[in-house]
């Protein structure tokens, strides 16, 4: 088990998912990477991505560089430069541009300083798909993964007591489009 270090360029790497249904929503991450041994590097200017038939919501991020490992141990450093969450509001193929920042370095390779140095990230291609029809008892939200728990905090009561009744959402995928729904309590409530 031996860490090799990254030694390649910088470049722009975009985590997202390339498959939505119409309303479903994605993470959009833009995030550079690079050589560790590429000294003062200096992000000037953020990327500002131009994206057609979403909504969008920036996500608070930290700024600071992260040590990363890829599964065939190459360190290398990696920051975040834009977080937000889509939400795509017509079917079709979404295309959107790459994004482009200027950075300024010292590249190892040639131990040069590149100054105003563009990296351009590659193009994303989103599909977006019609729902499938809606389903008996849907609530509005899609999800990959979705957990429902009820907590109640006692079990035995006498005539008149009052509980405490809680119900936890918790999953991935849009959640704030669950829409209110009635809770039905037996008649004995």
């Amino acid at each position: 088990n031996q860490w090799n270090v990254y030694q390649g360029n910088p470049y722009i790497e975009t985590i997202y998912s390339s498959e939505l249904f119409l309303g479903e929503q994605t993470s959009l991450i833009t995030r550079i990477k690079y050589s560790p041994l590429d000294t003062y590097f200096q992000i000037l200017e953020t990327p500002k991505i131009s994206i057609n038939n979403v909504i969008r919501d920036p996500v608070s991020f930290s700024r600071i560089r992260k040590r990363s490992i890829s599964r065939n141990c190459d360190v290398s450093f990696t920051r975040i430069i834009d977080h937000e969450i889509l939400t795509p509001i017509t079917t079709g193929v979404n295309n959107i541009e790459p994004a482009e920042i200027k950075v300024n370095y010292i590249d190892f390779n040639v131990n040069k300083r590149k100054d105003d140095k563009s990296i351009i990230g590659k193009k994303i291609k989103i599909n977006i798909e019609k729902l499938p029809p809606k389903p008996e008892n849907f609530y509005g939200t899609v999800s990959n993964k979705f957990d429902i728990v009820e907590e109640i905090d006692r079990t035995n009561l006498k005539t008149s007591e009052a509980i405490s009744y809680k119900i936890i959402f918790r999953g991935e995928g849009n959640i704030n489009m669950l829409a209110p729904f009635e809770l039905k309590f037996p008649s004995s409530f």
